[in-house]
């Protein structure tokens, strides 16, 4: 009998999976109802049959192909030269349409369109004329010309984010995450594939996600940061973009003066060390203007929260601070929500907001894949986070597009349901999920606010699961937005909004699931333990900042670096160990410098090798001391604020010291600093520190 390209489609799902699938599992699989694959089943039996192979078919099971591994070949290679009818939407026959033409360098014959899809000139003509608008949007123009052929007109960057829009458009962002996983060096199964994915892949170079993934995790360790999921993803697939069209001898050309401020970054500094050691990848062989313009998007990258040691520093980030908390404001003036002590919420939107202006700054395009359904869902929150972009906009003199804004939703959105979390719980449960930080922590929240009886005790990336961590939390359940194989735990696969369809599966699982028991005396005697642990930690390390304080006064300074050699001798007497110190400043503020203008203060830190304990130091000079700021303009400053800790610097230790850098950005201790003696700024530090141990009883109890 003739295969139809559905019934082809649900074979090649079947000839991938082991074990028993249901109908549903497969309409899920191919976009259709139940009911339609229900009713194609007969057709695939009988196309099974002429080739002497059985389906099986068990209630509550599912369907299943029977067949050894001998035949397994054979029919592979069958369902791969079989040609099927062709029932290919507008919608698909656009995809390819917009594939092909940024595929091809010079110009594509109608008559080679129309073959290839098997439809008429006018089919074609007309379906160019409707995608004529999408390729605008990227500032391309598909040009017809008769008896020449068409083609597309443009730059190679625009035609690179038309290529990146038309990957997250034909495959959802969970679907990329599982192929990046499953699929690092090489393509997918043929059957894996239907002709449009063909297309789509074949602007990639599928053989590199090894590679850069190897890359990234060397940036990752070297920064000291972790990439947000959904920037990993973008930046692998905008890689091996690239890599595509260097083969295909189309590069790009990025502003010489862009490529002066770029090449000062650290992050290229790495990339280059990294292309220059690893000669067997294609990094080593590209233009170096292509390595700048990945130095652009790895810069534009949204950083994800992980361990302790990596919160936001209130030294490095106080800029970014100052805008998260603005945005709070607003967003609290407009909910009737009290956000201003979250600091997840600040956190999250500190590390949104840095790489989000560099990225509208560089004119990289956003891709956030969940704006539509965030726009639709939640109209409301959108409306909101509309309104607390405006600040950016106002101080950055930029214009923040929907997706960026639909990001903002997230972070926001997540802390509002977070303020009605119930924590009398009886499910221990942990959510995976690869689509970033605030998409996850909504989904989490919405998950509590929606089912009471659940304790989310951690939020996973699905790229990185730890089945050794997880197994020490002692967890009922699972619940992902990526399908996870050979799961040992009791897995929910979800959508990253919650559907109606979603909260059903939540609600079937718990009402047939007991919970484990979960030690509750032994895990409080425990946490005891761990607090009074704590405590004692915090108390050791203001102990070690008060003794260490020093105040200098009148001391002769002309430039920056005569501060980084007298600072340095100060702390350490030894001559090697004042080099190495000099250098990590050195280093440190090659980065740029941290200067609070309006306090007319400098905040001088580093972490080196050269120390053991933390030092806290003001410096005064004899005159004003003139530094430059990151704009290259000398400011005058009054005084220096020093910070040093070791390189092997805990979390309570980074604690301690961003609390007494947010009191000088935020309080009136930064006056003291210029004008008090000794004796006052020990006092008031004093006083700032035992605050900040009370806090920390409080919230130990």
């Amino acid at each position: 009998m003739k295969m139809t390209s559905r019934v082809k489609k649900i074979i090649t799902i079947l000839l991938n999976q082991q074990e028993y699938i249901t109908a549903q599992e497969i309409s899920e699989n191919i976009n259709v109802s139940t009911r339609t694959i229900l009713r194609e089943l007969d057709g695939v039996e009988r196309c099974l049959a002429e080739k002497n192979v059985h389906l099986e078919k068990k209630k509550g099971l599912g369907i299943k192909i029977i067949i050894d591994d001998a035949q397994l070949e054979d029919i592979i290679e069958w369902i791969n030269n079989e040609k099927t009818e062709l029932t290919d939407s507008p919608e698909q026959r656009h995809t390819i349409l917009k594939a092909e033409l940024l595929k091809e360098q010079g110009t594509t014959k109608l008559y080679t369109l129309t073959h290839s899809l098997n439809v008429t000139e006018s089919t074609i003509s007309n379906d160019l004329d409707q995608i004529e608008g999408w390729f605008e949007k990227f500032e391309l123009n598909l040009i017809r010309k008769p008896g020449l052929g068409i083609y597309i007109k443009g730059s190679e960057k625009s035609k690179r984010r038309a290529i990146v829009a038309l990957l997250y458009e034909h495959f959802h962002e969970a679907d990329l995450v599982k192929f990046i996983i499953n699929n690092e060096w090489h393509k997918p199964l043929k059957t894996n594939f239907t002709k449009i994915d063909e297309v789509v892949y074949d602007l990639m170079e599928i053989s590199e996600v090894g590679h850069m993934r190897d890359f990234l995790k060397h940036l990752e360790i070297n920064t000291g940061y972790q990439l947000a999921d959904h920037s990993y993803i973008a930046l692998i697939i905008r890689f091996i973009v690239t890599i595509k069209r260097i083969h295909q001898g189309l590069t790009i050309t990025i502003d010489d003066e862009l490529k002066k401020v770029l090449k000062n970054e650290r992050i290229y500094a790495i990339l280059e060390q990294w292309s220059a050691e690893n000669i067997e990848i294609e990094m080593d062989s590209m233009p170096e203007d292509e390595l700048f313009y990945l130095v652009m998007h790895i810069k534009g990258a949204t950083l994800r929260e992980t361990n302790s040691e990596n919160r936001i520093s209130m030294i490095e980030d106080f800029k970014m601070i100052k805008l998260a908390k603005k945005i709070i404001r607003i967003a609290e003036t407009h909910t009737n929500v009290y956000l201003e002590d979250n600091e997840k919420l600040l956190s999250g939107l500190v590390r949104h907001l840095g790489p989000a202006i560099n990225r509208i700054k560089l004119k990289l395009d956003v891709m956030n894949p969940l704006v539509k359904e965030i726009k639709e869902k939640y109209p409301s929150l959108f409306s909101v986070a509309k309104e607390c972009v405006k600040v950016i906009e106002e101080e950055e003199k930029i214009v923040v597009p929907e997706d960026e804004v639909a990001y903002i939703a997230t972070h926001i959105g997540s802390a509002i349901k977070n303020q009605n979390r119930r924590t009398n719980t009886k499910y221990r449960v942990i959510v995976a999920c690869g689509s970033g930080i605030g998409t996850s922590q909504l989904l989490a929240a919405e998950i509590e606010r929606e089912f009471h009886n659940i304790d989310i005790v951690a939020i996973v990336s699905t790229l990185e699961i730890d089945t050794e961590r997880i197994k020490e939390l002692n967890v009922d359940l699972m619940i992902t937005t990526i399908a996870i194989p050979n799961c040992d735990l009791p897995t929910i696969h979800v959508n990253i909004i919650l559907t109606e369809q979603d909260r059903i599966e939540i609600k079937k699982f718990l009402e047939g699931f007991m919970p484990k028991p979960h030690l509750t005396n032994i895990q409080k005697t425990v946490h005891l333990n761990e607090k009074l642990t704590r405590l004692k930690q915090y108390c050791d390390t203001i102990l070690e900042v008060t003794e260490n304080f020093q105040l200098k006064e009148n001391v002769e300074i002309k430039n920056l670096k005569e501060l980084i050699q007298f600072v340095s001798g100060e702390i350490v007497q030894a001559k090697h160990l004042k080099k190495e110190l000099e250098k990590a400043f050195i280093d440190r503020e090659e980065k740029g410098s941290t200067i609070l203008g309006k306090k007319s203060m400098m905040l001088l830190h580093t972490r080196s090798s050269s120390v053991e304990e933390l030092y806290f130091m003001i410096v005064r000079g004899k005159d004003k001391i003139p530094i430059y700021n990151n704009k290259n303009v000398l400011v005058d400053l009054d005084v220096i604020v020093v910070m040093v800790a070791p390189i092997s610097i805990k979390h309570i230790e980074l604690e301690v010291l961003s609390e007494i850098s947010r009191m000088i950005i935020t309080s009136q201790f930064a006056d003291l600093l210029k004008t008090g003696t000794k004796g006052q700024i020990f006092q008031e530090l004093s006083t700032i520190l035992d605050q900040f141990i009370q806090s920390k009883v409080i919230v130990t109890e």
